[in-house]
């Protein structure tokens, strides 16, 4: 009888031990959104194509997007209600909203060595043009200062630069000259990665941010108090990559999801070369509040650009709203200005895909 009790007081001992383990565990352990963090107002998508084309860009009050397609701008709502509308056959590398009526695009024909700077309304009429001598004197692209001016810099006599204005914002020129923006220097000839420093737009000041650093594609944030970038570890696997926020001290906050790199050996064994699996974190951008971060998340197989989903992010890296849509790759994500939309380009069919966020 001894023995029985003793052999029940273990096996209560041993529940009671286990029970306690249990709630200390409950305690300790979260679900994965509350160890990664959340996404606030995200909770899903809904998405449209809309034709084909690239470089999709929401108009400023987000009910419109254009995009290039076949020699044309083109315009369509933002909703998918409607049809697309050929605004006017262009040449263009890029175009932006100047505001919800009006239209900039710019072009360079590397072969005569001229530059093309042009405005043209929703009805497709150009309503200002860079011509003639002017157009092998400026620079490119054009100039987007944060009072909402628009210009570019023209090369003069003498070797001196003028700001000519196609749009006055709200400041001074002058002033606005000297607002900050991201810029790489370069780290070498024909190499795309460097350090990070804020310049001037007229380039008169110069801050510099990181030292001996790989970093790419800088932007710095709305309130001008950080700069996202991605951190290149260019065929060393062990420099690591990914998108970076670095503050204005140059503090690097990791946002996530490096570069896999794989192994190649030979015969021997010994490690000839690395394939990079996954390329991500690039094309990063900020949402228009500066609260989050979008960019693509794709893979790489060396022959195939493979598939590639766009993540959204907080911006101090914590939590993760992965869109997925199919095994396509999705290029270039842009935010609508009101953050409630993102559009993208798809790789094989060259579709202008429209997110709408829930």
């Amino acid at each position: 009888m001894k023995n029985k009790r003793l052999i029940l007081g273990s096996v209560v001992l041993a529940l009671l031990l286990a029970l306690v383990y249990v709630a200390v565990q409950s305690q300790q352990t979260k679900k994965p959104e509350e160890i990664t963090g959340s996404l606030s107002k995200i909770t899903g998508f809904e998405f449209i194509d809309i034709g084909s084309g690239r470089c999709p860009r929401f108009s400023p009050d987000s009910k419109k997007i254009a995009f290039l397609s076949g020699g044309w701008l083109c315009l369509a709502n933002s909703d998918g209600t409607g049809g697309i509308q050929k605004i006017a056959k262009v040449k263009a590398l890029d175009f932006q909203w100047m505001d919800d009526s009006t239209l900039i695009y710019w072009y360079q024909d590397s072969q005569k060595r001229t530059r093309t700077v042009a405005l043209v309304n929703l009805k497709g009429e150009v309503t200002f043009s860079i011509t003639g001598e002017e157009q092998t004197l400026i620079e490119f692209p054009p100039v987007f200062l944060p009072d909402g001016t628009v210009g570019f810099y023209k090369n003069e006599e003498g070797g001196s630069r003028i700001f000519k204005s196609i749009r006055n914002g709200k400041g001074a020129p002058d002033s606005t000259l000297k607002e900050l923006r991201a810029q790489i220097a370069f780290a070498g000839p024909n190499v795309m990665h460097g350090d990070i420093w804020l310049v001037s737009i007229d380039g008169t000041v110069k801050k510099r941010i990181t030292t001996n650093k790989r970093f790419e594609f800088p932007e710095l944030s709305p309130d001008g108090k950080k700069i996202l970038a991605v951190k290149t570890p260019d065929g060393d696997p062990y420099l690591g990559g990914g998108a970076y926020v670095i503050d204005l001290n140059g503090v690097e906050t990791y946002i996530g999801d490096p570069d896999i790199w794989i192994p190649v050996y030979d015969s021997t064994g010994k490690i000839l070369y690395h394939n990079i699996e996954s390329s991500v974190g690039y094309l990063s951008k900020w949402s228009p509040d500066g609260t989050k971060i979008v960019y693509m998340y794709g893979r790489n197989d060396y022959e195939d650009l493979g598939a590639s989903d766009i993540v959204i992010k907080n911006a101090d890296g914590t939590g993760r709203f992965q869109i997925k849509t199919s095994d396509e790759m999705e290029l270039e994500p842009v935010w609508s200005p009101d953050g409630k939309m993102i559009a993208c380009e798809t790789y094989r069919t060259n579709k202008i895909r429209i997110f709408k966020l829930k």
